[in-house]
């Protein structure tokens, strides 16, 4: 009996070292890297086009072509082309409001346009004056909660060491986000692949793939 009781503490003790290990919570007052949070979108606003291989998976269908983002001073314009030239959809982010221009069928419902409109959102995240809710060190990544970011939520920045640009943006959760961007493959600070999944009723997945305009 005593051997089990003394097997079990140690088992709890090694679990809560583990935990104290992996995950650390930083108070938002002593940390003295929140600067870069301003502007730490994943695309900076001096460049004005950049052209993406999209591909969007929702509901056992796959719609896919080349997405154009364009910035345009107070807007993102988002517009899905085929590899015929077919216009898919052509989509106007004006801070938390989306205005359609036009939209095929398939992803001419209201949840969908909903889960769009947030999804997109995630790409172009920047946060001025931004107010810090909790820090989280895990491993080599360090994660900020942010309030007051364009959103009713908490917006989750998630930086790898020595790295000017979010490796993840995550928003619609208090503590853990209901959907997330993942940015792979950077070159001069610009990701060339990035994934978008969330936690919702439908299930909506997109895949971008940078693509280069000046090649002919």
């Amino acid at each position: 009996m005593i051997h089990s009781i003394r097997k079990i503490t140690f088992y709890i003790i090694w679990i809560i070292i583990l935990c104290s290990c992996s995950k650390k919570v930083i108070k938002p007052e002593i940390n003295n890297n929140l600067d870069r949070l301003v502007f730490a979108s994943a695309f900076h606003q001096d460049t004005m086009t950049r052209a993406f291989d999209l591909h969007i998976y929702v509901r056992k269908k796959h719609v896919s072509g080349v997405l154009f983002l364009n910035y345009m001073s107070d807007s993102y314009r988002f517009t899905l082309l085929s590899k015929m030239g077919q216009k898919l959809f052509d989509i106007e982010l004006h801070g938390d409001r989306i205005q359609v221009r036009s939209i095929i069928e398939d992803l001419n419902k209201k949840v969908i346009l909903n889960q769009l409109q947030k999804d997109f959102s995630l790409l172009v995240m920047a946060c001025a004056n931004p107010n810090i809710r909790h820090v989280i060190e895990n491993d080599e990544k360090t994660t900020y909660g942010i309030e007051s970011c364009g959103s009713n939520s908490i917006v989750h920045f998630t930086f790898k060491d020595h790295f000017d640009t979010p490796i993840v943006v995550g928003s619609g959760g208090r503590n853990r986000p209901r959907r997330w961007a993942n940015f792979h493959q950077f070159k001069f600070g610009i990701p060339h692949y990035i994934t978008i999944e969330h936690r919702s009723l439908i299930n909506l997945r997109l895949e971008l793939k940078l693509l280069d305009l000046t090649k002919n």
